[in-house]
């Protein structure tokens, strides 16, 4: 009996020793892996949405797609659309913004210079000339309100929310968000900016989404999504099509309506 008492224990703990799950490995920690790809001057190609309504009502809805080349710059392309309520909302002088915000755009962005064509800058640029060059970094209107790729950005958003299974998801407040965040930096302080991430295998970005909090009854989404990461190579266009913004002796005003909306 007591022969048989032994080999049944032995028997129930081998049981229940292989019946324990196997603990899952850790996946990949995204912002490292966001830094390996900038530290390489990896990068993606990009696609962006980015809407804003009031009272339920679309005003505006911009798509901005192209490549980006991390810690090096980006070529992306913009087009806007607007809905019918915009026009009876804008004042009579702003409508030559219409041809700028839903005419096709293109900004290059090399280091600390940004080079823009089309409908932005079409009536600037002299007769001949394609690109318009500024002495710093310019977003098209179209640009996302949040850039997922900036490796500070990655990080405070995961600080608060680990992805489990390839996704992770939150709230953050606007106020601790905009350090990292330019172009929130226009934004009112209060509220809270409720976001979902996607990741790949790899622990690469593939998909972000955000809604923004109403401000003066104006709200904002944005997604973007990432795919085909590897090696990118982003170059300024030819010299010979190039005028300089600062020769035209006037400035520029790139329209940024989410900046507009929000102040």
């Amino acid at each position: 009996m007591r022969r048989a008492l032994v080999g049944l224990a032995l028997t129930t703990g081998v049981v229940l020793v292989t019946a324990l799950p196997a603990q899952a490995a850790a996946g990949p920690d995204p912002v490292k892996v966001m830094k390996a790809q900038l530290s390489a001057k990896k990068g993606a190609e990009v696609a962006s949405t980015t809407s804003m309504s009031v009272d339920g009502k679309l005003m505006i809805s911009f798509k901005e797609k192209g490549k980006v080349q991390l810690g090096k710059g980006s070529d992306l392309t913009f087009k806007g659309d607007l809905g019918p309520a915009i026009y009876g909302a804008m004042a009579p002088e702003d409508f030559y913004l219409i041809s700028a915000l839903t005419d096709t755009s293109r900004v290059i962005t090399v280091g600390k210079e940004s080079y823009v064509s089309g409908g932005l800058v079409r009536d600037a640029l002299p007769t001949g000339m394609t690109w318009l060059r500024f002495d710093k970094p310019v977003d098209s209107p179209g640009a996302p309100p949040i850039d997922i790729l900036a490796t500070g950005t990655l990080k405070t958003l995961l600080a608060g929310a680990a992805p489990k299974g390839g996704v992770a998801k939150g709230t953050i407040s606007v106020a601790k968000l905009r350090s990292v965040a330019p172009r929130l930096r226009t934004f009112a302080t209060k509220g809270n900016v409720s976001w979902t991430l996607q990741f790949d295998a790899k622990g690469l970005v593939k998909r972000f989404s955000a809604t923004l909090p109403s401000v003066g009854g104006v709200s904002i989404k944005t997604e973007t999504r990432v795919s085909r990461w590897g090696s990118v190579t982003v170059s300024p266009p030819p010299g010979d099509q190039v005028f300089d913004a600062d020769a035209l002796g006037e400035s520029v005003p790139i329209p940024d309506p989410i900046a507009e909306a929000n102040k």
